[in-house]
Parts: structure tokens; sequence; C-alpha cells
């Protein structure tokens, strides 16, 4: 066994050697994430907030020194000029390698990165939670040209749901295009920095996000290997064109992350209660 081992590898040193490094990367990845995530929930945890409002009160001096660039930068923060420029690289990745692993982890990274933001709301629901830096009075913050005070005001702050969608989608094109995930991870580094100068969150909040992202992604590796997705990626070729049409529909939805569908709700709930109001 041992030299049949053997004579694989050195068959192989290079194809080996690859798998291994990026399953000790990963390894690696995973555990500085996981202890990233975890101390800025105990810095949340125990309102240690020194870091935060540091950061913050030195991004918004320049809150109101320009309305052209706030109108800008405020972009950024709209799911349509975020979310979507990732799922553009997921799909030009998806063309331009067809080989059959690497498009399972598209495939599974891409769903997950959803899901890691939904557990990112339900952490949000789960644990003490804190108002954003708009809210915060005890950072007396200049309101940003262009800013609704009003915005999420009945909305937890930690950890980031969109930072997790981001920081999975750019690790998952990171998995199959280490340079293009590269620039992936330098554009929601960007993206994330001015959600922060708009005060939507604190510091923490989009680093736990994004790490919790990324953890997820890591840790849905073994799902390549089930039959489910097996079965989605022959799919794509028995059935391409019910293929591509689902997941252009579900693309677009994690696009903007079923707000939607997340709006229709939370108008049958209003329905629902006055309903029940009026019946009272």
């Amino acid at each position: 066994m041992k030299k049949l081992l053997k004579n694989t590898i050195n068959k192989h040193p290079d194809q080996y050697n690859l798998k291994h490094n990026s399953k000790m990367n990963d390894c690696t990845i995973f555990t500085v994430c996981m202890m990233a995530f975890f101390s800025c929930t105990v810095l949340n945890l125990f309102q240690m907030r020194y870091i935060d409002y540091s950061i913050e009160n030195f991004l918004n001096l320049f809150a109101d020194k320009s309305k052209f660039i706030n109108a800008i930068l405020i972009s950024l923060t709209y799911d349509g000029m975020t979310v979507a420029i990732l799922m553009a690289a997921i799909f030009y990745e998806w063309f331009n390698d067809k080989r059959y692993n690497d498009r399972k982890s598209i495939l599974t990274g891409t769903i997950i990165s959803f899901f890691s933001g939904v557990l990112s709301r339900l952490v949000q629901l789960t644990i003490p939670s804190h108002l954003r830096p708009l809210h915060d009075p005890n950072l007396h913050l200049v309101t940003p040209y262009w800013i609704d005070p009003n915005s999420f005001n009945h909305w937890a702050s930690f950890p980031s749901d969109h930072a997790a969608l981001l920081g999975g989608l750019s690790y998952t094109i990171y998995r199959s295009n280490p340079s293009l995930g590269k620039l992936s991870f330098l554009f929601i580094l960007f993206i994330n920095v001015t959600r922060v100068f708009f005060g939507y969150h604190f510091f923490t909040d989009v680093v736990a996000g994004t790490a919790l992202g990324i953890s997820c992604v890591i840790a849905s590796a073994p799902l390549d290997k089930t039959k489910l997705v097996n079965w989605l990626i022959l799919l794509e070729t028995r059935k391409p064109a019910l293929f591509y049409g689902g997941a252009f529909y579900l693309c677009l939805c994690i696009s903007n992350m079923f707000g939607e569908y997340r709006d229709e709700a939370a108008r049958l709930k209003s329905a629902i209660h006055i309903h029940r109001h009026h019946q009272n």
C-alpha cells in the first residue's frame, strides 16, 4: 500500500503537492477566520468598542466633505453594484474553467455563501445586539451626505450579513482563480470600508461577517462529493436550458439577498398583524 502511494505521488508530484498545499492553506485560513470571528464576537459581547469607535470617528471626519464623492461611494452600498459584480466573476470562472471538480466547487461555494449570510443574520438575532454606528448616541457622528439617518434603525449590526456573503463569494472565486480572487478581496475591502464610512456597520461587524463567509465556504468542501452536487453538474450537460435558467434566477436572487421575498414577507406579516388587530 505504501509502495502504491509512493508511486502515485512520484508519478504526479506537482498535482499531489498542489492538492496537499491547497488543503493546508484551507486549514490555515479556516483557523485564522474562526479566530477572527470569535475575537470580534467577544469584543462585542463585552462592549469593547475602542477599536470600532476609533475607526468610525476617523472616517466620520470626511463624512460631510464632498457631496460628489459621497454620491459615488454610496453606489458601493447597493447590492446591484457589489454582489452582482462578484456574481459576474462567478459566471466568468464557470465558463472559463470547465474542469469537473472546479465547477462543483464554484456551485457549492456560491450557494453556501448565501447561507453564510443567512447564518450571519441568525447570529444577529441570537447574541445581544448593538446599534449601528449611525444610531449609536455615544459616537455623536455627523450624518454623511446622501444618508438617511433613520436607515436600518431596527436592524442589528453584528455581524454583517453582506460581508459574509461577499466574503464567501470572493473565496469561492479565489479557489478557482487565485489572481481573480485577490482582486475580489480588494474589491470587497473597499466595499466594507465604504459601509463603515457611511455608518452602516462597525469595523468588527464586517471583519466577523467576512470571516464567517470564508469559513462556511471552506467547511462546505465535503459537499462537492455529494450526489446532489453531482446530479446538478450532470444536469448542466443533459438539460442546459433548465440548468442555466434556474441558475440565472437563483444568482439574481442571491445578488439582492432575496430582497423582494423579504419585503413581501414583511408586508404579509404586517397585513396579518393588522387583520388580527381589527378582529380583536
